[in-house]
């Protein structure tokens, strides 16, 4: 058999003493000893030491699980092998590391000795307190608490999480399901009366009926009481007596068929110790609230409503109420604490009153039962509970990291945070510790590590910075960061967002919107738009563009419109560059001249280059009869002194699609293979997914099904990893090459996935683009009825955003119905609408749409005498654009 080594106690003692620099008499006056004991010990003079000579000494010291369990071995090594030899003591309990024998780490030879135990005395378990309320939901977390719990190895688990989250409530709700599963039963020892971490082990042998002894130490007298029991142990509010973990460990080293589950709002930090973080309940999702009788479902909603019905017996979620009852359970979070204070509150505030209060949710949120726990009674009193078990530093932190909106990654805390009492280099542990205290809550984001905190614990740390005086600091601290932030990423950005920009600042967009709040200090209003403006990245990813309409505009409100500053030209173009994303043309025409004046005033080149462009097009959508060549040759002559070779693509691409949205073919073909070659030498493939989709509807228009189908598939694959709606418009793209190739069931498909996505993202005129072509389909299936319908639906939105393009389109959609049903007066007349419109504006129909109208204009000049046609395409070209529209939405009503 291996021998195990052995230290003597008094050399590793005095070893642990001197690598924390401390001094016997230091070490004595910490651990309330004498200093002649201190010394007899590390000369061995005393060779028994008491366990609770050693716990205080490695309280002391501050050691670590495995040290302590190396100093609580070397107590006593011979008991330790008589236990790993014969499974009994004779004297002392073991002391041994917990890897030596353990269930983990079976390693050490000593542990495939067969166990003999003797017959159990009497069973001492069954001390459950008893639940005053039924238990509601984690059906999940009971099973995998079980599970964890029936895994061999796992003798120690703790459940962690904030106050109020119910892990008391869990912790009993498995205990009463395991009572049958060990032979003695399970026992039940709140430890949530205490403060003194040398009262845990003399409460749970009251609670055990350990024996009294005048020879044996009170862990000696718990050990020989549970050494032969299978016994599960369930110790309830830990976090407060943390220093008597190593306790906890010594009892489950001396007593192998023990098994301990703990309740603890932070880790024990021991070696054998398992943790299962037990998280709220769930809330409903609010975007998707369903019947009333569906939402008691939700376990969160299940408890407010019974909670509430011993205060409103009455009380039951109806459709009128259901809204904002849903809406506190997601408020809170699913808190269990914070939602039985909220139903308490509800025999005086009716839900949608009580959901306006719950920005103040410390004020609110109190009344508790008064037998219930001091600290429970109030969120602000569990709170206060937690936050005094911090030490300076820590509190600090807590309480500066209400800052933060939404959440904060660990290089923010340190550059915002750290200061005074808190490092910057400790802040990490600090963080840590916090996390390991459930405060903070620690996640992954696509491999990055990011923190953030329920928000009833936000509003608390939020109070605390207010009273520290640190408030301001701190929300100076925050704008400058964030607006370093943003124009970092937006130093990358020319006229597109370069891949990865939103991605980067999506999480942070809560963040962006404090700092904003904040920045509106400056009464010039020229902080709100510079950071506003540089956040180009964000209002033009997923579903944000009407946002970003909103904060642009509000800026640009209360700055002072007579300074003439970068800063407004960058927001206004901002606006312009937004409202065209939307096809809101007469918008963004309204901003870009006031732009493109500020940007010659100042001579700014750069953004003078892209300012054209984005004027061009607004002008264009709008309608303007303005010679757009001069605009074109100016802003490429400034790209190309530049000598930014991607601005250089970009502005081909977008003079190239605006020459296809006129008509012109070759000069849009032109420009936009050289913006492909531009891309391809840098190897851009970000970039090249928009001049691909551009020229495969000008190789699509010439009839080049095969390479336009080519160009089209390459942008989709490109952008599988890119925001939501750019895929979406890759794919309506795509869409429009299958229609034209006679393809309707791949069409359609495409379409299909492209629709989703833009009324996801609440994007009303993509949306538009992809139902029109749905009403193609539908019109090339027979199906005028349902061609009818989505024609008006598209049309309707696209007259609304003034684009001039789209409207044409589907003016000409609908006298293609016209004439496919026989009606060849209307649809002639409309032709003659659509002609008008887009001579007026200098536009063209998508190619997709001018085969469907050329081919039907031909139908109608076999079907109609010349005079007739004539006649009635001229009254068409004769109405007000309006008029037609009106007309044409009137009749397919």
């Amino acid at each position: 058999m291996d021998s195990v080594e052995h230290v003597p106690f008094g050399t590793l003692l005095r070893r642990f003493r001197l690598s924390t620099g401390l001094t016997q008499a230091t070490l004595a006056g910490r651990a309330g000893l004498s200093e002649r004991a201190v010394n007899d010990l590390e000369r061995d003079l005393k060779r028994l030491p008491r366990l609770e000579t050693v716990t205080l000494l490695a309280a002391a010291l501050e050691l670590l699980p495995e040290q302590r369990a190396q100093l609580l071995a070397a107590a006593r090594p011979e008991s330790l092998l008589e236990t790993l030899r014969t499974g009994t003591s004779q004297s002392a309990p073991p002391r041994v590391p917990d890897h030596v024998g353990s269930a983990e780490q079976p390693g050490d030879s000593l542990s495939a000795l067969p166990r003999v135990y003797p017959p159990s005395p009497p069973p001492i378990g069954g001390r459950l307190p008893t639940a005053t309320s039924p238990f509601i939901g984690r059906v999940r977390e009971v099973a995998a608490v079980r599970e964890r719990l029936k895994r061999p190895g796992v003798r120690l688990l703790t459940l962690t999480g904030p106050g109020g989250i119910g892990k008391t409530r869990l912790a009993l709700q498995v205990a009463a399901l395991f009572e049958g599963a060990y032979a003695d039963g399970v026992a039940f020892v709140s430890l949530a009366s205490l403060v003194d971490p040398a009262l845990v082990l003399p409460t749970i042998a009251a609670e055990l009926g350990a024996p009294e002894s005048a020879r044996e130490s009170v862990g000696q007298r718990i050990a020989e009481t549970l050494r032969s029991r299978e016994l599960l142990l369930v110790l309830d509010n830990f976090e407060q007596v943390m220093p008597a973990a190593v306790e906890i460990e010594y009892l489950l080293a001396a007593c192998p068929r023990l098994t301990v589950l703990v309740t603890s709002r932070a880790v024990l930090h021991l070696a054998r110790e398992h943790e299962y973080q037990v998280s709220p309940l769930a809330v409903p999702d609010l975007t998707a609230i369903a019947a009333h009788l569906a939402l008691l479902e939700c376990d969160s909603v299940a408890l407010l409503v019974q909670c509430a019905q011993a205060v409103v017996p009455g009380f039951t979620v109806s459709d009128a109420n259901a809204k904002p009852v849903a809406a506190i359970c997601a408020r809170l979070e699913g808190v269990p604490l914070a939602i039985q204070l909220a139903a308490a509150r509800i025999k005086l505030l009716p839900p949608a009153t009580l959901l306006a209060r719950l920005d103040q949710q410390l004020a609110v949120l109190t009344g508790g039962p008064q037998d219930a726990p001091e600290r429970q009674r109030t969120v602000r009193a569990t709170l206060d509970w937690s936050f005094h078990l911090l030490n300076s530093p820590q509190q600090t932190l807590l309480r500066r990291l209400a800052v933060f909106a939404g959440g904060w990654t660990l290089e923010a805390a340190e550059g915002i945070c750290a200061g005074g009492n808190v490092e910057r280099v400790d802040v990490l542990d600090l963080l840590g510790y916090l996390v390991d205290q459930s405060l903070v809550i620690a996640e992954d984001h696509d491999g990055v590590a990011r923190y953030r905190m329920l928000e009833t614990i936000r509003q608390y740390a939020d109070e605390k910075l207010t009273d520290s005086g640190e408030q301001e600091i701190l929300r100076d601290r925050h704008l400058a960061w964030f607006l370093h932030m943003a124009q970092e990423t937006e130093s990358q950005t020319w006229l597109l967002a370069r891949p990865g920009t939103h991605a980067a600042l999506k999480p942070e967009g809560d963040n962006f919107r404090a700092a904003l709040a904040w920045s509106r200090r400056d009464e010039s209003g020229q902080t709100e738009l510079l950071l506003a403006g540089h956040l180009t990245s964000l209002w033009t990813g997923d579903a944000m563009i009407n946002e970003g309409q909103r904060v642009l505009r509000d800026a640009l409100d209360r700055a002072d419109p007579t300074a003439r500053t970068l800063a407004r030209a960058r927001a206004l173009l901002l606006v312009a560059g937004l409202a065209g994303i939307q096809t809101d043309s007469i918008s963004a025409a309204e901003v870009s001249q006031e732009a493109l004046s500020i940007l010659r005033e100042l001579g700014e080149e750069k953004y003078l280059a892209g300012a054209l462009i984005h004027v061009a097009r607004t002008w264009f959508w709008g309608g303007s009869p303005m010679d757009l060549g001069a605009m074109r040759d100016e802003s490429l002559r400034l790209c190309r002194k530049l000598g930014d070779r991607r601005a250089y693509a970009e502005t081909l691409w977008m003079w190239g699609d605006l020459a296809l949205e006129q008509g012109d073919y070759a000069d849009a073909r032109r420009q936009l293979e050289e913006s492909i070659a531009v891309c391809r030498q840098l190897n851009d493939s970000s970039m090249i997914a928009y001049p691909l989709l551009s020229l495969a509807r000008v190789v699509s228009a010439k009839g080049d099904f095969t390479q336009a189908r080519a160009l089209a598939k390459e942008s989709v694959a490109i952008r599988q990893a890119a925001p939501a709606w750019l895929l979406a418009i890759s794919c309506t793209s795509l869409g429009e090459v299958e229609r034209c190739a006679g393809d309707d069931e791949r069409a359609a498909e495409l379409f299909a996935q492209a629709l989703a996505i833009f009324h996801d993202q609440s994007d009303a005129p993509g949306a538009a683009w992809t139902i029109h072509n749905l009403g193609h389909i539908a019109l090339r299936a027979g199906n005028l009825q349902r061609a009818t319908q989505l024609f008006a639906e598209a049309l309707a939105a696209r007259f609304r955003h003034g684009y001039s393009s789209g409207i044409a389109s589907g003016l000409a959609a609908i006298g293609s119905v016209a004439c496919q049903s026989g009606d060849y007066q209307r649809a002639a007349q409309l032709f003659g609408a659509t002609e008008a419109l887009m001579e007026n504006s200098r536009c063209a129909l998508a190619p997709a749409d001018a085969l469907v109208y050329h081919r039907d204009v031909a139908l109608l000049r076999t079907q109609m005498e010349a005079p007739a046609f004539d006649a009635a395409r001229a009254s068409g070209r004769a109405m007000p654009v309006e008029q037609v529209v009106a007309d044409a939405l009137k009749t397919t009503a």
